[in-house]
């Protein structure tokens, strides 16, 4: 999980500071341009840590509530004989070798900064399959997977996390979010 506290030096050590709160109290920090690049600075750094920790968890949650279904295929009839036992599409899919397990990539990309604002997009990629896993898009296609409506609860979840904690900071500045 990454750390989003951001430390700084000061005579007294280091402390535990919000990214972009430098020097609050200076007469400079009253500058607009100045409280513009603090206002943006803790807006990119609260996005970023939203999504870096939420790509850990929501590979975890995939793997376990769709990759990692009950495992027995046969059970012992009372004639001594096995029959084969099918999972409904709502099981998910066994763990036979982890290949489709170990191929889930889930990865932020967070734009760079300069001295006033931050550059790019903030990007959560979500992917399953490739490599000697190309038989994903079937499992996919047949329901069983269901990797598109896990990973869509969760962005609409951290969609609004995000706006609401982007409303949040605003409101510290006094501005508003639309």
């Amino acid at each position: 999980m990454a750390d989003t506290t951001f430390r700084r030096l000061t005579r007294g050590g280091s402390r535990p500071d919000l990214a972009g709160t430098h020097g609050i109290g200076r007469t400079r920090d009253w500058d607009p341009v100045s409280v513009e690049r603090q206002l943006s600075e803790q807006i990119g750094y609260f996005i970023n840590g939203v999504l870096r920790r939420a790509a850990p968890a929501l590979k975890e949650r995939f793997i376990r509530e769709r990759l990692s279904a009950p495992f027995p295929t046969h059970q012992k009839g009372k004639g001594g004989g096995a029959r084969w036992i099918k999972l409904p599409f709502s099981a998910g899919l066994r763990k036979n070798t982890g290949n489709l397990q170990k191929s889930v990539r889930m990865t932020v990309t967070s734009p760079g900064t300069n001295a006033s604002r931050f550059r790019g997009v903030f990007v959560l990629s979500s992917k399953v399959g490739g490599g000697n896993v190309q038989y994903a898009h079937r499992h996919e296609n047949s329901g069983r997977m269901q990797f598109g409506r896990v990973t869509s609860e969760e962005y609409a979840k951290l969609v609004e996390e995000i706006k609401s904690g982007v409303a949040a900071i605003a409101a510290r500045f006094g501005a508003t979010v639309s």
